[in-house]
């Protein structure tokens, strides 16, 4: 770091007594430095509660009309245009694909230098400039035609790449897109089960509620009929026959009907049938005594 040297304004002798014994306790520029430090500390020259750095002075803005004025004349001076060939080509406005497509790019180069060429050689013409190249000139082209063929075939590996990976993206999106359809057909027929699931439990409840509702019927139908004669009006004797037929018991009517299955052969006598001798006699002997 440089140092800083500051004037000394002139100071009591008090004052000089106490520099000149503080300088008596250093040694060299250090004691020198320290003391200059300690005056402009003490006469405000320094800020105690900041960092004191130094600051670099700024150049002066450099304005010098009179050579930028020479240089613009020289820039601005006319040559013939035989001498720059400089040919200026409509702008084309590019899409980002082919911005970054490294082939189509080589393509609009290869279109400016066409469009270029065909404003510039009908000037050359009326230049009397020659144009085709004598027969014995030999010339060769910068880059020779195998490097030329390598970039076009390293170009259409890159684009061939391109095209495989987009694919194998496009494909990869479509077995996702399946994958979810699937998902979805998947949760619509689970949802349309349950819903048939759900609507055939109410379907069976309701049919056992109308059964339950039948039975009921039929039960207090049976108790109505139950009800003894003397409680409701009389009864035609056909209707009482009838009642009293509904109300024989299983048994009654098992004996007096018998059992389904085979009746052949069922009243054919046998050993003790044929001993009892007044088994069939019943009518013969009269009826019931009262």
């Amino acid at each position: 770091m440089p140092k800083v040297k500051f004037a000394v304004p002139e100071q009591p002798e008090s004052d000089v007594e106490m520099e000149s014994d503080v300088e008596s306790g250093e040694e060299g520029d250090e004691g020198d430095s320290d003391l200059e430090l300690q005056v402009a500390l003490r006469d405000g020259l320094l800020k105690s509660d900041s960092l004191n750095i130094i600051g670099e002075a700024k150049r002066p803005p450099i304005n010098k009309k009179t050579e930028l004025e020479q240089a613009l004349k020289l820039l601005e001076k006319k040559t013939p245009w035989i001498e720059t060939l400089d040919v200026t080509v409509p702008n084309q406005t590019l899409t980002q694909d082919v911005i970054n497509d490294d082939f189509e790019r080589e393509v609009n180069f290869y279109k400016q230098a066409v469009e270029a060429m065909k404003l510039a050689l009908p000037r050359l013409k009326s230049l009397n400039v020659p144009i085709f190249r004598p027969a014995d000139y030999f010339a060769e082209m910068a880059k020779s035609d195998d490097h030329m063929q390598k970039v076009r075939k390293r170009l259409m590996e890159e684009k061939e790449m391109r095209q495989r990976q987009e694919t194998i993206r496009r494909i990869r999106e479509e077995k996702k897109y399946a994958t979810s359809v699937q998902r979805e057909v998947l949760a619509t027929r689970q949802t349309e089960k349950r819903k048939l699931a759900d609507a055939v439990k109410k379907h069976r409840k309701g049919m056992k509620t109308q059964l339950e509702t039948m039975l009921n019927n039929a039960e207090q139908m049976l108790k109505d009929d139950e009800v003894p004669e003397a409680r409701g009006p009389k009864k035609h004797i056909g209707a009482a026959r009838a009642q009293t037929a509904r109300k024989m018991s299983r048994s009654i009517r098992d004996k007096k009907f018998g059992f389904g299955g085979q009746k052949k052969r069922s009243k054919r006598n046998d050993k003790d049938s044929f001993a009892a001798f007044d088994a069939g006699r019943k009518g013969k002997r009269g009826g019931k005594k009262r």
